[in-house]
């Protein structure tokens, strides 16, 4: 199945948070952050990769994994994405567009923002 919400193509995607969490960058401006989950159903089933979109609390599973939209974020700039580059702790990652420009950001911990 197709991860949707985007207006307008995807141009990048990463993990992050030890795998848990997929960011997507679209030409919209807009970065989205889903979780990524098992179903229950099908913890047998490994070897299908399929994703479904859930804007619903987890336990609605229809796939093999399940992804569950957490938010999104506005870029700063809207030059065409190059690429994403996550760092080994799934906490950074850098988004590298077009006309020399890097975006860097910080994935916070809920303790973090209190």
């Amino acid at each position: 199945q197709t991860l949707v919400g985007h207006r307008s193509e995807v141009w990048g995607a990463g993990l992050l948070k030890e795998e848990s969490w997929l960011v997507t960058v679209s030409s919209d401006k807009e970065m989205r952050i889903f979780e990524i989950y098992p179903s229950k159903e099908n913890d047998a089933d490994t070897t299908s990769t399929s994703l479904s979109v859930h804007e619903v609390p987890k336990g609605t599973d229809t796939g093999p994994v399940n992804c569950r939209l957490l938010g999104t974020i506005q870029r700063q700039f809207s030059n065409r994405v190059l690429c994403i580059q996550v760092d080994q702790t799934g906490k950074n990652f850098a988004v590298m567009s077009g006309e020399s420009v890097i975006e860097m950001y910080h994935v916070r911990e809920a303790g973090e923002l209190e």
